[in-house]
């Protein structure tokens, strides 16, 4: 979504317009205010409290939402740093999600766009 109000933006500034404004240090999305509106909606679509969403880098947990929060039992913030093991029932079930994920990349049925897994999880508390 702000990729294509970027380009709409682009499209209707000088080409001069974006080299003048980075070059002096001005942040685009300030510049451009229906950016960063956009970013804001975004923001408010991932912390929903319906859903769980967790980002993990090197197997770390690195931003998880309310609803990841509250599905497994957590305060906030509580996750992040965490390994993201914590989240499933016992190794096998942790090895076998990540098994799926890596061929649902890797054979290009998940270009980032959808790759479902399923998965015995843990709840704080226990498992699920």
């Amino acid at each position: 979504m702000i990729q294509r109000k970027a380009e709409k933006l682009h499209a209707n500034a000088s080409p001069r317009d974006d080299e003048e404004l980075s070059g002096r240090g001005v942040n685009l999305a300030h510049a451009h205010p229906e950016l960063e509106l956009s970013a804001n909606e975004q923001k408010d679509l991932l912390d929903v409290d319906l859903i769980g969403i967790f980002k993990v880098r090197g197997r770390i947990v690195t931003w998880a939402n309310r609803g990841l929060e509250r599905i497994f039992g957590y305060r906030p913030c509580e996750l992040v740093n965490q390994p993201s093991r914590v989240l499933y029932v016992d190794d096998e079930s942790y090895r076998a999600t990540r098994n799926q994920r890596t061929r649902c990349f890797t054979e290009g049925s998940g270009t980032g766009r959808r790759c479902g897994c399923s998965a015995r999880t843990a709840r704080r508390s226990g498992p699920t």
